[in-house]
């Protein structure tokens, strides 16, 4: 994070102190999906982002381009937790979970997950019809 300086008031004495300021650490890894219908790309994030938003897993989607996530609503940013009610927390995960769906004939699926701000998201997303 940044450093900035902060003016405070402690006891009635004003102070100046150095703070650093907090943010997410580089993710570990980034999966680029942008050649697939989903068209964006997906981030494994540091267990040290998880735990920030009180989260033992989850992916985060960054990079979203004109796609079926898109048009559901979905922000960069968000943290996909579930799919259909499965925990996702890799891309192995999402595949399984979306492959599933696929399978049984599913023409959709309900994403869930939280944005780093804390506000949690539902979306119903369509999948590829072949």
């Amino acid at each position: 994070g940044d450093m900035v300086e902060v003016d405070i008031q402690r006891n009635g004495q004003p102070l100046r102190r150095s703070v650093k300021l907090g943010g997410w650490s580089r993710p570990v890894e980034r999966i680029d999906m942008s050649e697939t219908p989903w068209n964006a790309s997906f981030e494994h994030l540091a267990s040290d982002d998880l735990e920030d938003l009180g989260l033992r897993q989850g992916i985060q989607i960054t990079g979203i381009r004109q796609s079926l996530l898109r048009g559901s609503g979905i922000r960069d940013g968000f943290v996909v937790t579930r799919i259909d009610g499965r925990p996702v927390g890799t891309m192995a995960d999402v595949n399984e979970a979306l492959a599933s769906a696929v399978k049984s004939g599913d023409r959709g699926v309900l994403i869930e997950g939280v944005y780093p701000s804390g506000e949690h998201g539902y979306y119903g997303v369509s999948l590829p019809q072949h």
